[in-house]
């Protein structure tokens, strides 16, 4: 029987095993050494999780109920949300380690990362509900939960203002934008007005207003003042062939005695009216009559007093004169009135001509006021239609249902890193070692081909065993071969201790938490 046949019995497996038992124990310690030290070099990546559960409410369900919450779940991963969540985790610390102008950027490529280390997904859970779970991953664990929580809050206050917020903001945004147009249009308008107010002179036809002038001023100077000056110049030319006096004969009576008549016609008069008047008598009254008849009698006895007064010559102004010189003065007065109309009409036609130089100029900017208040109406009239349809929407969008929020599940801050730990991986090492261990001994043993046991010779010669000798060996070579043995167990010892280092490192994460942990172990 040879070697290899002994070496597949159970006695000869152990035997095999107790003497390369270092290697294997040798490659089992390396093997798991190594995988610590991966497991120390791999990066530490902690992952929080939060659940949203949302539900449809007002009729909210089907397939419009799964868009929603599609549209919950994109918002959710948006860029509002991860500033509002790098708002809690505070990143100034970290933005203060650049230069100023630089900040932005670096603040974009931080909400970048949020971004890549955060998986949002949903998920149905039963009848018109479903499940958003919003995972992240940080180096540090209360990163990593505070960063989920924050995305749970954001989708909670996104449920809070329903999913019709965006309608309301879009509401918002075109009322503000009619109620401008409104205000731009109403200021253009008044503008419009103001200047036409202010210029309704010079916008009225001052062109023929001008005209107007002209004609009114040729009509008064060559018409009227012409007129005038000739019957003036007539006037003057009768008037200097008439005296300005002329003798008249006139009676002079006696003053005396025509006062004298005067007084008793006067007192007759005032008799008749008493009788008359006050004591209401009748013309047939007997003193009524006798008044009367003494009233006719004092007229003729004044009518002869002023016949048989003698006759003397006076000097008076001459009527024709009096009334050519009158007629003289009127037509001055018209004419210097004319002349004063003329003078004003001068000066009008002068503002006239600036007003009409003026025209081509005001109209223009007038068009231009009336284009800007067209503009600012057609603006107008636009945002109130965006802002009906925007309603329009909101309205149908509402009559659809809304989504809220059932039930939220805080995230709790993860205690270990995901992925395998140390003490897995120190496991997994120690595993494949020790295979590669047992490995490389069969191998070995398969290739020696010496004689270890008596029966292996009998069984190899055929003949049977008389004796067997022992190991020669001299006290040197007995001693040369303990210290190799001695050193083998040591260099096996040390192996072993760094492999307890090693695991015990990488699953504490470091060598200060190993010592603080033996610390607190032996107080």
């Amino acid at each position: 029987m040879s070697r290899m046949d002994v070496a597949r019995s159970p006695s000869g497996i152990v035997g095999m095993l107790r003497r390369r038992f270092r290697l294997v124990a040798a490659l089992a310690l390396s093997a798991t050494i190594l995988a610590s030290a991966v497991s120390l070099a791999l990066p530490r990546v902690y992952r929080a999780e939060a659940r949203v559960e949302l539900a449809g409410a007002g009729g909210l369900a089907g397939a419009d109920f799964e868009t929603r919450c599609s549209e919950a779940v994109a918002r959710v991963l948006s860029h509002d949300a991860f500033v509002h969540a790098a708002t809690k985790l505070d990143l100034g610390p970290e933005l203060a380690k650049v230069e100023p102008e630089e900040r932005a950027e670096r603040r974009e490529e931080l909400l970048a990362g949020m971004r890549e280390r955060t998986e949002v997904s949903l998920a149905p859970a039963g009848g018109a509900a479903s499940i958003i779970t919003i995972s992240s991953a940080d180096a540090d664990a209360g990163v990593a939960a505070q960063l989920a929580q924050s995305l749970a809050e954001f989708a909670e206050s996104l449920m809070a203002a329903d999913s019709t917020a965006k309608e309301e903001e879009e509401i918002a945004v075109a009322q503000a934008a009619a109620k401008l147009a409104q205000a731009q249009w109403q200021a253009a308008a008044q503008a419009h007005a103001d200047f036409a107010d202010s210029n309704r002179e010079f916008l009225g036809g001052a062109t023929s207003k001008l005209q107007a002038t002209r004609d009114q001023k040729k009509q008064l100077r060559d018409v009227t003042i012409a007129g005038l000056e000739q019957r003036k110049r007539d006037l003057d030319a009768l008037l200097k062939d008439e005296k300005p006096t002329e003798t008249v004969m006139t009676p002079q009576p006696d003053a005396m005695r025509l006062a004298a008549v005067n007084e008793s016609i006067a007192a007759a008069h005032e008799d008749l009216r008493n009788l008359t008047v006050n004591e209401k008598r009748a013309e047939t009254d007997a003193d009524v009559v006798a008044l009367r008849a003494r009233l006719t009698g004092l007229d003729e006895a004044k009518k002869r007093l002023l016949a048989a007064a003698p006759l003397m010559a006076t000097t008076q102004p001459s009527e024709q004169w009096t009334k050519l010189f009158k007629a003289r003065s009127e037509a001055q007065s018209q004419l210097d009135a004319a002349s004063r109309q003329l003078r004003a009409l001068a000066v009008a036609e002068k503002d006239h001509e600036a007003v009409a130089r003026r025209t081509p100029e005001l109209e223009a900017r007038r068009g231009e006021l009336m284009c800007v208040e067209t503009e600012a109406k057609s603006q107008f009239d636009a945002r109130t239609a965006a802002l009906a349809r925007s309603e329009e929407a909101l309205a149908a969008r509402r009559a659809r249902g809304t989504l809220v929020i059932r039930a939220q599940e805080a995230p709790e801050e993860p205690g270990s890193p995901t992925g395998p730990g140390a003490a897995v991986l120190a496991l997994c090492g120690m595993i494949l070692g020790l295979c590669a261990g047992l490995a490389s001994a069969f191998a070995l043993e398969s290739m020696d081909h010496s004689f270890r046991e008596a029966d292996a010779v009998t069984g190899f010669l055929g003949v049977p065993t008389i004796g067997a000798v022992d190991t020669i060996e001299t006290p040197a070579e007995a001693a040369r071969r303990r210290a190799q043995k001695r050193r083998s167990t040591a260099k096996l010892s040390a192996l072993a201790a760094v492999a307890a280092v090693v695991v015990a490192v990488s699953a504490f994460g470091s060598a200060g938490a190993v010592a603080d942990f033996v610390r607190s172990v032996t107080g």
